[in-house]
């Protein structure tokens, strides 16, 4: 029953999977008990379904803060176990917005130390959760704290996969856009410039990843002044988005709203 819970919940038939796993939480505390392990596992479960409908995202709070509680007595704060509960309670409050910052933080910190220590600062999961905290710092504008843990990610990853591999190219997207955020358009464009080419060149013209890089450059080339290079770049990025996409794809219509702020002299945009 559980599995066919989670099966629903990865083909997004939510409401499906939430009712499904509510039973098997059901059964679970009347025959095994509150702090039993696998009942423990099906609120976890649950918690993780209610995070993917915002209907359910104070739901999922409340739950994977039980869950947490319990996990920290029975198998402590080093588990992966534990782990994975306090990263899906951080998602969670970052879903629910200011509401929970801090506590978002203080999680997301400890799941970071606990990898780095357990895991290794080389291991995917230790990169997850670095990017994890480092988007947190850039959403709250804590820019320096972000700055200095995309730089240590890219660092690691270049060391470990290489300059061009696609982790690496989108590990220094992200350092493109703090840098951006932080009007550094001189360092940003240096960088992007690279992840351009890069991934013109590895992954093809019309791949959106590439075609994404071609959109942050076009706003950059604005914000320094080349106005011409930057509406090159954005109407390159919309006319193949409107070929290869269609007009009423989102990515599409995003190119277009680009397209027309660089052609706008008073207009803002952003990353």
């Amino acid at each position: 029953m559980e599995n066919l819970s989670l099966t629903y919940g990865y083909q997004s038939r939510v409401e499906e999977a939430i009712t499904l796993q509510k039973k098997v939480l059901e059964i679970r505390r009347r025959l095994l008990g509150e702090t039993d392990i696998d009942t423990v596992t099906a609120m976890d479960n649950l918690a993780w379904l209610y995070m993917k409908e915002e209907n359910h995202w104070i739901d999922a709070m409340k739950l994977g803060e039980e869950v947490l509680e319990r996990r920290m007595i029975s198998l402590g704060a080093d588990h992966p176990d534990t782990l994975v509960t306090m990263n899906n309670l951080a998602v969670t409050y970052d879903k629910l917005g200011k509401l929970k910052d801090e506590e978002n933080l203080n999680l997301q910190e400890k799941v970071l130390n606990a990898r780095k220590g357990l895991l290794g600062v080389e291991h995917p999961e230790t990169f997850v959760a670095m990017n994890n905290l480092a988007d947190t710092y850039r959403q709250q504008n804590k820019f320096e704290d972000a700055e200095k843990l995309y730089m240590e990610l890219l660092e690691t990853k270049t060391r470990i996969l290489g300059a061009e591999h696609i982790d690496t190219l989108t590990a220094m997207s992200e350092l493109v856009v703090t840098y951006h955020r932080q009007n550094r358009s001189e360092d940003a464009k240096k960088l992007e410039e690279r992840v351009l080419e890069a991934r013109s060149r590895l992954q093809g013209v019309n791949h959106p990843d590439t075609l994404t890089a071609m959109c942050n450059l076009a706003i950059i080339y604005r914000n320094i002044g080349n106005s011409e290079e930057g509406l090159r770049l954005a109407q390159q990025a919309f006319e193949t988005r409107k070929n290869v996409l269609g007009v009423d794809h989102p990515d599409t219509i995003l190119s277009e709203r680009v397209l027309r702020s660089l052609q706008c002299t008073s207009c803002q945009m952003t990353m």
